[in-house]
């Protein structure tokens, strides 16, 4: 984990009430974005650029080496990829996901933020060991606490949500298929 010693400003994005309150991050998690969409990657990295060190891949090859050269402290990942495994129905991510628990590290969290979610498909993820699951556009106030507790190395492991929770607090579609 990097060691990131400022002040930052935390405006509603991050559910202050007050407008832009001010932090002292002493530490930022390291997290590893795996996600094929370079426009909503740009958007995750501005959102969270404040409370964390966001490194982007946009593949689950380049992911594991990454994983292997600087372990983050939390994936975000997509499901969504380019093929990690054959017949792996078309869900990469989830493929990636067990490499990850079964070969790589059981206990790194990993966060599901994906445009395809159902029930079946958020409980093959909550036995593979996702902290959480969110449909695009993700619940902002949520992904960042989730983010932010991976600094402390408190993250819980808790149900897959599901995604956003209001318009106000998500990321606008733009048009992508979700």
């Amino acid at each position: 984990m990097r060691d990131h010693r400022r002040s930052v400003h935390q405006g509603e994005a991050s559910g202050s009430q007050t407008g832009r309150e001010t932090l002292d991050v002493q530490t930022q998690p390291n997290v590893l974005l795996v996600e094929d969409d370079a426009e909503f990657a740009e958007d995750m990295r501005a959102i969270l650029t404040d409370i964390a060190t966001i490194r982007h891949v946009g593949g689950t090859a380049t992911a594991i080496a990454e994983i292997i050269r600087e372990k983050p402290d939390l994936i975000m990942l997509d499901l969504d990829l380019e093929p990690f495994l054959a017949n792996s129905g078309g869900l990469e991510g989830v493929a990636f996901l067990q490499v990850v628990r079964e070969q790589i590290d059981g206990e790194l969290p990993v966060v599901i933020v994906s445009g395809r979610m159902s029930e079946e498909l958020k409980g093959t993820l909550q036995r593979l060991g996702a902290v959480a699951c969110f449909t695009k556009p993700p619940d902002l106030r949520t992904l960042r606490e989730i983010v932010q507790s991976a600094s402390r190395h408190q993250v819980n492991r808790e149900a897959c949500d599901g995604g956003a929770d209001s318009a106000d607090n998500s990321l606008p579609r733009r048009g992508r298929a979700v």
